[in-house]
C-alpha cells in the first residue's frame, strides 16, 4: 500500500517531497457505511484518523480502487476534477463523514475509495507526508 501511495505522489499528482523512504503518517481508517452499491451511487463514507497528528485531506480528490482476483488493488477512477485548494483538517484521532460518488460504469466486483492526498506536513521544509490508509471495501452490484 505504502508503495502505491507514494507511487501516485510521485507521479502525476506531484505531490512534493516525502520525508524519508516509506515514510507515513497516520493510520487512516477509511470505511464504507454499507457493504454493496450500485454503478452511479453516492457511497458514505466514515473517515477516522487514528494518529496523534491534524491531517489534511480533499474530500472531492479521490480515486476507486478494484480488488483484483489476486488480492491487488488497482486504481480504475480517479475524480477528474479534485479541487486540490478544498483542504479539509482531520483533527488527532477525529472522525468524519463525507461521500463519494460512484462512476455509472463501475464494474460488478469489490471496490474501495482512497484518498490520495491525506497526510500531514512536517518540518521547516514543508514536506508532505502520506497517510497510511486501511479499512474495509465495498461490492459494487447490479
Amino acid at each position: 500500500m505504502r508503495w502505491l501511495l507514494a507511487a501516485l505522489c510521485g507521479g502525476a499528482l506531484a505531490c512534493g517531497d516525502s520525508v524519508g523512504p516509506g515514510a507515513t503518517s497516520g493510520p487512516v481508517r477509511v470505511e464504507p457505511a454499507a457493504t454493496a452499491y450500485t454503478p452511479g451511487a453516492s457511497v458514505s463514507l466514515t473517515i477516522t484518523n487514528l494518529s496523534p497528528e491534524k491531517l489534511t485531506y480533499s474530500a472531492c480528490s479521490y480515486h476507486l480502487e478494484r480488488q483484483a482476483r489476486g488480492g491487488d488493488w488497482h486504481i480504475v477512477y480517479q475524480e477528474e476534477d479534485p479541487c486540490p485548494a478544498v483542504l479539509e483538517y482531520l483533527e488527532p484521532f477525529a472522525t468524519r463523514q463525507t461521500s463519494v460518488t460512484l462512476p455509472h460504469d463501475a464494474a460488478i466486483a469489490p471496490h474501495r475509495a482512497r484518498f490520495p492526498r491525506i497526510g500531514v506536513r512536517r518540518g521547516d521544509e514543508e514536506a508532505f507526508i502520506l497517510a497510511e490508509q486501511i479499512g474495509e471495501g465495498f461490492l459494487i452490484q447490479p
